[in-house]
């Protein structure tokens, strides 16, 4: 979803289509290990709670989706 929106904008889709895969392959070795971390020091429910209240965030603050006419290819 970051390289598409990072397209739609011809002047910023170089920089945003490049800096799009080192940020997922670090939240990809990142998060599993900090997940572990948090899961360790109190317990693997309020670990995988913290994720949850992440995704319930960044599903509130994202923008809804484009509305596009059904006649555009």
């Amino acid at each position: 979803m970051g390289m598409s929106a990072g397209a739609d904008q011809s002047e910023l889709a170089a920089g945003a289509s490049a800096l799009s895969p080192p940020s997922a392959t670090a939240r990809f070795l990142g998060g599993p290990p900090l997940v572990g971390f948090l899961g360790n020091q109190f317990t693997v429910l309020r670990a995988l709670t913290v994720v949850a209240i992440l995704l319930a965030m960044a599903i509130a603050l994202a923008p809804p989706p484009a509305r596009r006419c059904p006649h555009q290819a």
